[in-house]
């Protein structure tokens, strides 16, 4: 399911950047970023990050397109898209803000 999950929102990434632009956006990361986020939460397929370090070797392991749930120390959850995992012992995860600027997490 995993890879089912990666491709779809891979095409759906690319897809909507390619949308934004069309429509004469001028934030085609940020907008396919957040779009594709709103629907992993919508459809419950994200991941749920709960600390501990990075899982490279299990079924839990991030790949990239991957979206991920995590919590602060006062239990706010972020999510943010995987967008490297390429040193297979960490990976970046990103997310826009409301002035369309990346924001980004390495864990």
């Amino acid at each position: 399911m995993d890879n089912i999950t990666n491709q779809e929102n891979k095409l759906l990434y690319e897809n909507l950047k390619q949308q934004h632009l069309n429509e004469g956006g001028k934030h085609p990361d940020s907008y396919a970023m957040t779009e594709v986020i709103k629907q992993a939460i919508i459809n419950k397929t994200y991941k749920v990050y709960s600390g501990g370090g990075y899982e490279s070797k299990t079924e839990n392991r991030i790949k990239n397109y991957d979206v991920v749930a995590w919590f602060n120390f006062g239990g706010d959850a972020f999510f943010q898209m995987c967008v490297d995992n390429s040193e297979g012992d960490c990976c970046v995860l990103q997310n826009s803000n409301q002035f369309c600027n990346i924001m980004e997490k390495i864990f």
